[in-house]
């Protein structure tokens, strides 16, 4: 048929195939809601010490295993690398929970040597790590991402058995060897030019491109998600639509039993296959399009994504173009996609994107004739490489982590000080626009979690809620945030700090029987000040002052 010319029957198959998939995926998400979304604000949330058990359970587990590989197969904007972190803390949280004997009472002893905390953190590393084939990003990730959440950070016997879970995960990928190539990393480029010190130039200024667009990602994806959690709360069928719409929308959803989160599935679905049919290289997976990106043009080799037609100066600008039109593509479509009813990463449409402008970059650098080391012609595969990093640490704001899981993923080491630069030069450029805050902690703030770090007004010692006396008083009717008994109080402050509408914790206990006890704000001051937890010394006017400090969080209220 392509021969032919008759591409309407392709493409109306391809568009149905895909709606049909994104509609199963909604589906099943919708069986299990806490499995949408990348999972990443929530294992960093389970960390922290706030209560999200149903976003480990076993039927999220399975929900987000079965939904994510039909979203993926539908050609949606999504990666599947976030979802696997969460999916890995999810097996973590499980067996934590049998250690426990909150289930069948198998492992007894192994609750007395690792917390739930710690085997939900080498879960997240294995995840990591089955994603990319990147041990030690997966170890770096949990390092960075989760240990800067405890006051202590993480143990060192807890490092250790991250580590080990990290290559567990890595031998289980070789053994398996699903790219058939025996090889662990996804993108391994096969070339190792060097690069020039001129070139340290680009390379930030991909840095900052991709801290640009990761803030303005950011921001545009905020918007988004927040119409959608309106109309989800206020009960309007379609966030995009037109309000005149919502009554025969509604009426047409009611007769065929939809929601309208999985129409919203199906709709995204339809428009990104249909979009994504013009072209090979947005027809093709996002990893195949990203390893056509990363590699180098040679005779010998196809060319599916059409990234070598630069043969004159026309061809030239429409490779440009091409780059150009499908990054923009690429991003509106991740920004529209990233919170709806499914699951979703955001590491491989990311490094999508980045690939496309850095590429973009070594292309028109490589049309100007300028040269790189030994007087080579520049390669604008390595400029694809570095602008995928860039771009992504715009978006999660990672750093050492994402730097050693680039190096990993291409089997680039002669390129770590470039993805240094661009990563660096990336983070400070998003830090400027969204106020230090990345996309994962935007998305933990909408489902009400506090982003924890250190206060410059305290420091408090490695203390949690279980340290503090019970609270006196016989009923609490406030809002409350769920916790758990082990959560750390440099959390339980966070919170208190940064949501000055919460009045109280509801407190789980991390036992088997899990009975709740509440803690109210004045209490929670009160045992802060009186008992020796804060090394710095902390006043009651200081204390009462947070409340007027702090902006109100329009999705607590």
């Amino acid at each position: 048929l392509f021969n032919r010319g008759h591409h309407s029957l392709p493409c109306i198959v391809y568009v149905l195939g895909a709606a049909f998939l994104g509609l199963l995926a909604a589906l099943v998400t919708l069986w299990a809601p806490a499995a949408r979304g990348s999972g990443i604000p929530e294992v960093k949330a389970s960390f922290a010490g706030f209560d999200v058990s149903s976003s480990f359970q076993f039927r999220t587990l399975l929900a987000k295993m079965v939904a994510l590989s039909l979203c993926v197969g539908a050609g949606l904007a999504v990666g599947k690398e976030g979802p696997m972190i969460h999916i890995g803390a999810c097996w973590g949280m499980i067996l934590a929970q049998l250690a426990a004997g909150r289930r069948f009472g198998v492992f007894p002893g192994l609750s007395d040597v690792l917390k739930e905390t710690d085997l939900t953190c080498m879960g997240a590393a294995a995840g990591v790590s089955a994603a990319f084939g990147a041990p030690l990003g997966g170890v770096l990730f949990s390092i960075e991402e989760l240990g800067t959440t405890s006051p202590t950070g993480l143990r060192y016997s807890t490092m250790l058995c991250t580590l080990v879970s990290a290559v567990v995960a890595a031998l289980a990928l070789k053994w398996l060897d699903l790219t058939k190539t025996q090889r662990v990393t996804l993108f391994e480029v096969e070339y190792k030019q060097a690069w020039a010190p001129w070139e340290a130039i680009p390379f930030c200024v991909l840095g900052v491109i991709g801290g640009v667009l990761g803030g303005a990602f950011v921001k545009a994806n905020e918007s988004v998600h927040r119409a959608r959690l309106v109309a989800e709360s206020s009960g309007r069928p379609c966030w995009f639509c037109p309000r005149a719409w919502d009554s025969q929308l509604s009426g047409l959803l009611r007769k065929i039993s939809m929601d309208g989160r999985v129409l919203e599935i199906v709709v995204l679905a339809a428009l990104s296959a249909l979009t994504n049919f013009q072209h090979g290289i947005t027809r093709m997976s996002q990893n195949d399009a990203i390893r056509s990106l990363f590699g180098r043009c040679e005779a010998h080799r196809m060319d599916p994504a059409g990234l070598c037609n630069d043969t004159d100066a026309g061809a030239t600008l429409d490779l440009f173009r091409l780059l150009l039109g499908v990054a923009t593509l690429r991003f509106l479509q991740t920004a529209a996609t990233f919170g709806a009813m499914t699951p979703a990463g955001l590491f491989v449409p990311s490094l999508c994107i980045g690939g496309l402008l850095g590429r973009l970059l070594g292309s028109i650098l490589n049309a100007a004739g300028l040269a790189g080391a030994a007087g080579m012609p520049v390669e604008p595969g390595i400029y694809a490489m570095v602008g995928a990093g860039a771009m992504l640490a715009g978006v999660s704001r990672l750093t050492l982590s994402l730097a050693v899981v680039l190096f990993e993923l291409t089997g680039g080491l002669t390129y770590v000080v470039p993805f240094l630069l661009a990563v660096l030069a990336a983070k400070w450029t998003g830090d400027l626009m969204t106020e230090g805050n990345s996309v994962y902690d935007i998305h933990g703030e909408l489902r009400g979690f506090t982003k924890v770090e250190p206060s410059n007004q305290l420091r408090i010692m490695n203390a949690s809620l279980e340290d503090v006396d019970r609270d006196p008083s016989p009923s609490f009717k406030g809002k409350a945030v769920a916790v758990r008994s082990d959560c750390p109080l440099l959390t339980a402050y966070c919170i208190f700090s940064n949501h000055p509408q919460v009045e109280g914790l509801s407190v789980r206990g991390t036992g088997p029987d899990g009975i709740r006890r509440y803690v109210s704000r004045e209490h929670f001051y009160q045992q802060l000040v009186s008992r020796p937890f804060t090394l710095v010394p902390v006043l009651h006017k200081s204390i009462s002052g947070i409340h007027s400090q702090t902006k109100e969080d329009p999705i607590l209220r």
